[in-house]
């Protein structure tokens, strides 16, 4: 089984071989944009730890396809509750106040969390990433496994579950 740095590699591959344009689940992204290697250099989670080594292969790769940071090149982290209460609020406008109250959204929100370990329902920091059809994702940076990868979070109509073991997973799967 290849590791998530391979897995990550061999994506880039492919994508290079398609003259570095990528196309993914839910579209077509132009060429890459590395970050600079100075940056990377001194860039941490944003739990303050060490990259996962499969996204630092990632970013220098390209940090831009996957809309992690803002504009002056800061993550965009949210957490799996502030997540979690986005989405409820959205079930919340689709159906109406009357029949979605303030009850409602706050059960919603902790069935939600219910599988996440205490830690990560919590304020562990997140970043969501790009949403497919029909699923978000969200990668939650709280206790990592031995080679330093977190796993994904894959979300649809209420329930958030493990989607992939880590980020080398989810681009395979979204770019490869």
């Amino acid at each position: 089984m290849p590791t998530p740095v391979q897995l990550v590699q061999t994506v880039i591959d492919t994508i290079r071989a398609r003259d570095g344009v990528a196309r993914g689940v839910c579209g077509t992204w132009s060429e890459p944009t590395p970050m600079p290697a100075e940056h990377l250099a001194s860039l941490r989670a944003p739990n303050g730890k060490a990259l996962p080594p499969a996204l630092a292969a990632w970013l220098a790769f390209d940090a831009s396809w996957l809309d992690l940071f803002d504009g002056a090149g800061r993550w965009r982290t949210t957490t799996a509750r502030d997540f979690a209460v986005a989405e409820a609020a959205e079930v919340a406008e689709e159906l109406g106040e009357e029949e979605f109250d303030d009850e409602a959204i706050f059960g919603m929100v902790e069935a939600i969390l219910e599988g996440l370990p205490r830690a990560a329902a919590g304020k562990a920091p997140a970043v969501r990433l790009p949403d497919s059809a029909s699923q978000a994702h969200i990668l939650i940076f709280d206790v990592p496994d031995g080679d330093g990868e977190y796993p994904m979070w894959g979300y649809e109509k209420g329930e958030l579950w493990i989607k992939y073991k880590n980020f080398g997973e989810f681009v395979a799967h979204w770019f490869g």
